[in-house]
Formats: structure tokens, sequence, C-alpha cells
């Protein structure tokens, strides 16, 4: 094969061979995008009580730090 030439077999085409008539359609994954959201409200909710509660001292972490 020429260096020109395009390789099609991992083009990610199916073959018209392939399936023997059914229609393929690409999974879903609706749980993942739930999961998704799920952990940034989580991680959003962990950031603000960490950089918001007084409880945590970010005044004497400037002092020991800065």
């Amino acid at each position: 094969m020429a260096s020109t030439d395009i390789d099609t077999r991992y083009t990610g085409v199916p073959d018209e061979s392939i399936g023997d008539g059914y229609k393929i359609v690409p999974a879903r994954h609706p749980w993942r995008l739930v999961g998704s959201i799920v952990a940034a409200a989580l991680i959003a909710i962990t950031l603000n009580s960490i950089l918001t509660n007084p409880r945590w001292g970010w005044g004497v972490f400037v002092e020991f730090f800065f």
C-alpha cells in the first residue's frame, strides 16, 4: 500500500455485510450522564463547604504557608 492511500479498515465505518440487515445504533448510556451530574454536584458542595466554612481556619493556613 502506498503512503498516500487511505487505509479504510479502521475508519469505524461498518461494512455493508455486517449486521445482516439489522439497523445498528450506538449504545446509549443515560446513567453515565446522571452519575456525572451527581458527581459534579457533590464536588461543588464539598468545595463550597471547604472554602466558605470559617472553622477550616484559612487564616491559620495563610500564616503557616505564606
